[in-house]
């Protein structure tokens, strides 16, 4: 919920005033997690957050999977490639932390800085089998996500199948966040029919 107020706070004042918020006097206002939250949300809008102060309270903290792709997010901002490469190493092959493999595999691939991660990839193979491993494995044109917008409209109830077409559609749809097409789409539960 918190997070949801800082959201709301950068888009009114900017998430520069959200970065600013959180640290007081070189010292963080903030718990750890509602900070690590909000250096995210600030460095998912292209503002430098103070991911130092908050990643050093991780030293005594538990990493748990609600908290991992924080603690990931931070080392990659800090590129702490020690701990980045350490941390592939520990997740490489073992199927017990798949959960953290998938969450590692995201933030690495949706980081900003793309040239980091390529250098990491080149630097360490537990990390660049992870990525090959956990790519998009289901892969849909254009096209085929505007028919399954289409079938997911029209569902009367979700169960088991529709959660699988969910899940599916947006798996896939990561590739095309930017798509023009997929932006300008007319959808038709807006026309008035349907109201």
């Amino acid at each position: 919920m918190f997070s949801l107020y800082l959201n709301a706070l950068g888009q009114l004042h900017g998430f520069k005033f959200v970065s600013d918020y959180i640290l007081f006097d070189g010292k963080p206002t903030l718990k750890i997690f509602e900070g690590l939250k909000a250096c995210y949300l600030c460095d998912n809008n292209d503002v430098v957050a103070p991911w130092q102060v908050y990643m050093s309270l991780f030293e005594n903290e538990e990493i748990t999977e609600e908290n991992f792709k924080y603690f990931i997010r931070g080392l990659l901002v800090t590129k702490d490639v020690r701990k980045l490469t350490g941390i592939a190493k520990n997740l490489s092959g073992n199927p017990e932390h798949e959960i953290f493999i998938t969450i590692f595999s995201k933030e690495l691939t949706k980081y900003p800085n793309q040239e980091f991660v390529s250098s990491l990839t080149s630097k360490s193979r537990s990390i660049k089998k992870i990525l090959s491993d956990t790519g998009p494995k289901i892969t849909f044109s254009e096209e085929q996500l505007l028919q399954s917008v289409d079938e997911i409209l029209a569902f009367d109830n979700i169960y088991l199948g529709e959660l699988n077409t969910l899940k599916d559609f947006f798996e896939a749809i990561e590739p095309h966040l930017d798509s023009e097409r997929l932006i300008e789409y007319d959808f038709h539960f807006l026309s008035p029919q349907y109201h």
